[in-house]
């Protein structure tokens, strides 16, 4: 139940002069019991995100983008002002703002209603053994804190998407800025997705405003931060493990406002932004939780003979925070990108932990993460660490363990001629070389010298499977 409380408060603090790291979620999920289930906003509040917040804030094409078959216009710099603005071929409709303003009013007062958890559990009877009478010294922590919307609601820009009617409006709050919602036809009539929004927009350090809407959520619709901004739909595995994207430029309209076609997020998250010299930020989804495959396995915590208490491959391979001081104005707390950055989908929070620490038969000393939980596969990322203990890019890489029959079982090579990193969950596992016999090996996750040319992985119960390595 704290959980989810202190993600929102997470959210509204990170506009307000701090810009969280990646795994924020990650770090403060660990911090209680998760909360499984909870009221659902009927509207699909809390679907936008102030694009900031999951890891970056939106960003620019790498080099390689491709740009398409004409040039976009050039970015004028100037950021949409929110409260002030307005524009979109329905701005005459006032039946339609009418309407969107009424939407709005409602699902801001749900959202609203949502944040505050203090009435979810109902009490216990005083004659319940478990009954604790609540204390008289201090309110409830789960009651809401959050600003209270105030004064008129503003129709920032109403126009047509690939779904219907789509509008964005603002309204203030009794502390500065306010409340942005994006409302659009769905199924159910009018639905809004919630978002904070700033008089200062974007701050600095952060990005702009973005929602994907619709009820297979497959439109994207974005707001001008006055900086170029790239949009990736979907992604996909390289052979050493890493995520690749293709980022396309978003073409803003005169008023201020991008709307693209991606695909649907309602059931799998792969959407990212993008602009120059930051890394991806999701798109939160309503509804959708994402989540991969985390195997259970009593002995998965740490294997192999290796020693990973030194901490010697953590230094640039998890990152962290660097404080960046502006000289007597509030201190602003950026990323500091790890290598193992390169293996994270940016759709949301995603979990680490420690499983391997090994000698790779080529000698060099090996750590391997699972990287999970942000609904791709689960990664087993191998740090394979220099002489000195250094780490570069080229010495990070990924086995990737897709759903298989009659299990899953994956493979990667790793750098420098030390060999391959074998896994297969509950296995226990043998390798061969050209012509030789089956030799064992570690089980469920193992170090196989640059000779093998294959390994077997079996599991009781579900047979054996034989992979070729290549």
């Amino acid at each position: 139940m704290a959980d989810d409380l202190e993600v929102r408060s997470a959210l509204h603090a990170a506009v307000d002069g701090v810009r969280p790291a990646p795994d924020l979620l990650q770090r403060v999920r660990t911090g209680g019991k998760r909360r499984l289930a909870r009221r659902r906003i009927g509207t699909g509040a809390v679907a936008v995100l102030v694009v900031a917040a999951f890891g970056g804030t939106l960003g620019y094409l790498d080099d390689a983008t491709p740009q398409g078959t004409a040039a976009p216009p050039p970015v004028d710099g100037t950021p949409a002002d929110l409260f002030h603005d307005s524009g979109g071929e329905l701005l005459g409709d006032t039946k339609f703002l009418a309407d969107a303003k009424v939407a709005f009013r409602r699902d801001v007062e749900q959202f609203m209603d949502d944040l505050d958890i203090s009435d979810d559990v109902p009490p216990l009877p005083t004659s319940h053994p478990s009954y604790r009478p609540p204390p008289t010294e201090s309110p409830s922590p789960w009651v809401n804190t959050s600003p209270v919307p105030k004064g008129e609601i503003h129709v920032f820009w109403a126009g047509r998407t690939p779904i219907g009617r789509t509008a964005v409006v603002v309204q203030r709050t009794e502390g500065k800025g306010g409340y942005m919602g994006f409302v659009y036809d769905s199924s159910k009539g009018l639905t809004t997705e919630i978002s904070r929004a700033e008089d200062t927009y974007p701050k600095p350090g952060y990005g702009g405003y973005a929602a994907v809407i619709g009820d297979k959520r497959d439109v994207l619709v974005a707001l001008d931060p006055g900086l170029a901004i790239g949009y990736s739909g979907d992604y996909r595995f390289g052979n050493d493990g890493r995520i690749v994207r293709e980022y396309t430029r978003l073409d803003f309209s005169a008023d201020d406002v991008a709307v693209v076609k991606v695909p649907s997020q309602r059931d799998r998250q792969t959407a990212v932004l993008k602009f120059e010299g930051e890394p991806p930020a999701g798109l939160m989804v309503p509804g959708l939780r994402l989540s991969s495959p985390t195997y259970p396995d009593p002995d998965w915590n740490l294997l192999g003979d290796g020693n990973c208490a030194d901490g010697a491959l953590d230094d640039g391979l998890r990152g962290g925070f660097q404080v960046e001081d502006l000289k007597g104005e509030p201190a602003t707390v950026r990323n500091k990108p790890g290598l193992i950055d390169d293996f994270l989908t940016n759709t949301g929070p995603f979990m680490t932990r420690t499983v391997f620490c090994a000698k790779a038969p080529g000698g060099r000393d090996v750590r391997v993460e699972q990287v999970m939980g942000d609904g791709a596969p689960p990664r087993f990322v191998a740090a394979v660490r220099r002489a000195g203990g250094s780490l570069t890019r080229d010495d990070v890489v990924a086995a990737v363990l897709r759903p298989g029959e009659p299990f899953a079982a994956a493979f990667v090579r790793l750098p420098d001629g030390q060999g391959f990193l074998a896994v297969a969950p509950g296995a226990t596992l043998r390798y061969r070389t050209d012509g030789g016999q089956w030799r064992d090996a570690d089980p469920r996750i193992a170090l196989l010298p640059k000779e093998a040319r294959a390994f077997e992985a079996t599991v009781p119960g579900k047979g054996k499977k034989v992979v070729e390595l290549h």
